[in-house]
């Protein structure tokens, strides 16, 4: 039987850390499989995968250099400096361990793990799963050519994705796969939380990391113009805070704006919450005007609990929706065309049962268990 590592370096929980846990889930039955993380420094991700039932392993307990963050340029560049020659003495342990372990595909699914096989390639294949879009304004050239010389498979997690690397050059169409996210929930075992039930105010949802290219500043500025229409709404930003200084700054900067837009009422923050499928449950549609997407999972969460979502069409953005048929998709952030929608929702929520429903069936039978793991041992067999 096949030996598959999973191989994290995981610094947060978010939508890419749960999609290693469930592909590993899904390939269990058919492969020896197991989770690895590198330090072990993100508790809820080692929560998750003690809890999946997969042989998870911490594989080092030193500092994680490489995930301290600085404003400080200095400091940036000694991070820089210390963390390389812990790479390379870290890289031959791993291929050694790998080797004695016998392990066939580790699967990789950031640069972060990828950089510890630069000087010391292990001999088992590496299958890179790219959870973003990946067009060239967003990769860099050290990534370009960390993929092309150390992944020998690269699973896409969106049709967009797989015909971004293909047209960057970082792989032929033979390398390439596509594999997309899995989605399985027992939604009336859910119960609302955190949120208020009000029948007279429509609840609009933005659910994603707060950094800027999650569309929050954007929502704010929606929120000010459904404000001066007199929509009864709140707006309600959950996510979690990325490790680092920089998240935490824009988190600070968008709760002034809210401050300044004169929206305190209005907008709720839910940081770092635990399970998001009770906060989506008691909301009335989801806004989603991310700049960048591989298959955002937070669309496909509220497609399973029957909520219209207005989006942004970037990345896998449109695998998920076609425009008016299984959700909404407006002029690139466009506030007014954001704004009609949700009026237009708001004054017949009836008007979107259909579109819905057809977005609920075509999670359903699409982007099941069942269909990932197809799709994955199409990888690996």
């Amino acid at each position: 039987m096949k030996k598959i590592l999973f191989f994290e370096c995981a610094q947060n929980n978010g939508g890419a850390r749960k999609a290693v846990v469930q592909m590993a889930k899904s390939l269990s039955g058919c492969y020896d499989v197991s989770i690895m993380d590198m330090y072990g420094s993100c508790k809820p991700f080692v929560d998750s995968c003690m809890a999946s039932g997969i042989d998870f392993k911490v594989f080092s307990n030193t500092d994680p250099h490489f995930i301290r963050s600085s404003k400080s340029k200095i400091e940036k560049l000694l991070n820089v400096f210390t963390f390389i020659p812990h790479m390379i003495t870290q890289g031959k342990k791993l291929k050694h361990y790998f080797k004695e372990k016998q392990i066939d595909y580790v699967c990789v699914s950031t640069f972060r793990p990828l950089m510890y096989f630069l000087f010391a390639k292990p001999q088992a294949k590496v299958v890179f799963f790219a959870h973003g879009w990946y067009i060239k304004s967003q990769l860099s050239r050290f990534n370009s050519f960390l993929l092309k010389k150390r992944a020998d498979k690269i699973v896409g997690i969106s049709q967009a994705t797989k015909q971004a690397l293909y047209n960057n050059s970082i792989a032929s169409l033979s390398q390439l796969y596509v594999v997309h996210n899995s989605i399985s929930v027992d939604v009336d075992v859910i119960k609302p939380a955190l949120i208020e039930d009000s029948e007279n105010c429509i609840k609009i949802l933005l659910c994603g990391g707060f950094t800027p290219g999650k569309g929050q500043s954007f929502a704010l500025d929606l929120a000010d113009e459904l404000n001066k229409r007199g929509v009864s709404f709140q707006l309600i930003l959950a996510g979690i805070v990325y490790r680092g200084s920089s998240s935490q700054y824009f988190l600070k900067r968008m709760q002034k704006k809210t401050t300044e837009l004169g929206l305190d009422e209005k907008v709720l923050f839910i940081v770092d919450h635990d399970n998001v499928y009770d906060i989506i449950k008691a909301c009335d549609l989801v806004i989603h005007p991310s700049e960048t997407e591989g298959l955002p999972l937070s669309i496909m969460e509220a497609q399973l609990f029957k909520k219209p979502v207005i989006a942004n069409g970037v990345g896998g953005v449109i695998d998920l929706i076609s425009d008016r048929f299984t959700g909404y998709l407006p002029t690139h952030n466009s506030v007014d065309e954001y704004a009609d929608i949700i009026c237009e929702i708001e004054k017949n929520p009836q008007s979107c049962d259909d579109i819905v429903n057809r977005a609920y069936s075509q999670i359903k039978q699409c982007y099941s268990p069942e269909e990932q793991k197809r799709e994955l041992i199409n990888v690996f067999k």
